[in-house]
């Protein structure tokens, strides 16, 4: 480069200067403009400078006034299932960090992809433990975060839904360093974690991370919680001038005070629910509400006005016994029809049956309304097969680990028969917002 600026001087009759004060000069330079005129835009973004360590656009102006969600794959490896069949899985961490005080306000752990229904489970965690709701969230552009149901939400909780810049790595960086944090301080110490994977051609059979795999997802989730919530929180943060994150927030809300209060309610828990993937469902005033080939009841919709009308409908991920539907101003609980044959099972155990069977029926050229009975059946020879016992280990150990968090939807009552009438008498074919009680968790 030097040569080619001493040549075209030489051509204007200009004397060049020497090769050190070209170096010097060429270290002046942006490094953001070359890496672009090398690279492109893409490439020069994570070389532009930070974002302020005040500026409001990523860190709002007080606690829990912008909060950044996004999921990560741990670095640890834990078993599904007991004795030597257990499965080794992978498990993904949603977190939702205060931008503010660098203070972990919410989090879900679970062995599916990121998608609606974990988001939901970290916006119902955060809203658990700070009884508010933030002013602003700030996500990435994943399918999730663009879903109607989370629309929705934001709009009835009164948030912002604030999507992160393209090609912009470091807006998120406030939740990707917590990311971080976590894997190096606490994940990368636990046994079975996979650091060495980094480099696998380079790794011995003897020395394989699966080979070290004992924790299992209700013991994990509870050493995690422990770690972000007890440990983490109490350690000086660079980025808070020395402040522990905890110390920032009770700084900030003591001076500006904290996010969006709402009053506790069955309204409000019922609204974390995750939506039905239809979003409504219609009613019939004799069979209730038909929601992925079973039908759910309440008292209420034996009104002639709500004949043929669809009202919207939210689901419990882990339990197809119930969900709730949006009925003359409230949301209520209708339970299936016949739940003691779905007892103990999922959403995804009944999606996988119900495709098993529909893909059975495809042969004979017709199509037919799949019955409960059929799906009942179908569920219990899913789960002898690998695949389904997969999911079942899986759907038990997060109901395990969510239960001794106290964010199942709703509490266990028994079977059928041990809580009261089969539920063709019709006596307890829903339940009601006020008979759940103000102090239930759901």
């Amino acid at each position: 480069a030097h040569a080619i600026a001493f040549a075209r001087c030489a051509e204007r009759g200009l004397k060049c200067i020497s090769y050190d004060a070209f170096l010097q000069f060429l270290k002046r330079r942006d490094p953001a403009r070359t890496i672009k005129c090398r690279k492109g835009s893409k490439a020069a973004a994570a070389a532009a400078p930070a974002f302020g360590p005040r500026d409001p656009a990523v860190q709002g102006q007080g606690p829990m006034d912008s909060v950044h969600i996004d999921h990560t794959r741990l670095d640890v490896i834990v078993r599904v299932g007991s004795g030597s069949d257990a499965e080794l899985e992978r498990l993904w961490l949603t977190l939702a960090t205060c931008a503010w005080s660098r203070c972990v306000v919410g989090y879900d752990l679970s062995f599916d992809a990121p998608s609606v229904a974990g988001l939901f489970t970290a916006i119902r965690d955060m809203f658990d433990r700070q009884k508010r709701m933030p002013n602003q969230i700030v996500v990435d552009r994943g399918s999730e975060f663009g879903s109607v149901a989370f629309d929705q939400l934001c709009a009835a909780c009164g948030i912002e839904k604030r999507m992160r810049p393209p090609s912009r790595p470091r807006f998120g960086s406030v939740v990707e360093r917590t990311f971080g944090t976590t894997n190096t301080q606490f994940v990368h110490a636990l046994r079975g974690n996979t650091q060495l994977l980094k480099e696998p051609r380079r790794l011995s059979r003897d020395a394989a991370p699966d080979q070290d795999a004992i924790w299992r997802l209700a013991e994990l989730d509870l050493a995690l919680q422990r770690y972000l919530f007890d440990v983490y929180p109490r350690q000086p943060h660079a980025g808070l001038d020395g402040l522990t994150p905890q110390a920032r927030f009770e700084q900030g809300r003591a001076t500006v005070g904290s996010g969006r209060a709402l009053s506790e309610s069955p309204d409000i828990r019922f609204l974390l629910w995750p939506p039905y993937r239809r979003v409504t469902a219609k009613v019939n005033p004799r069979d209730g509400i038909h929601v992925e080939h079973v039908d759910y009841w309440h008292a209420d919709m034996q009104s002639a006005e709500l004949s043929g009308k669809r009202v919207p409908v939210r689901v419990d991920p882990h339990d197809v016994k119930h969900v709730v539907a949006f009925i003359r101003g409230r949301w209520v609980l209708c339970r299936a029809t016949r739940a003691a044959e779905l007892a103990g099972y999922s959403r995804r155990e009944l999606r996988l049956a119900s495709m098993e069977l529909h893909r059975r029926k495809r042969g004979d050229g017709k199509r037919r309304m799949l019955r409960v009975s059929q799906l009942a059946d179908m569920l219990r020879e899913i789960a002898k097969t690998e695949r389904g016992l997969l999911q079942a280990r899986r759907e038990e150990e997060r109901r395990a680990a969510l239960k001794k968090r106290d964010l199942h939807l709703v509490a266990d009552s028994g079977s059928p028969a041990e809580s009261g009438p089969s539920p063709d008498e019709g006596s307890w074919k829903g339940l009601a917002l006020d008979e759940l009680g103000s102090g239930e968790r759901l």
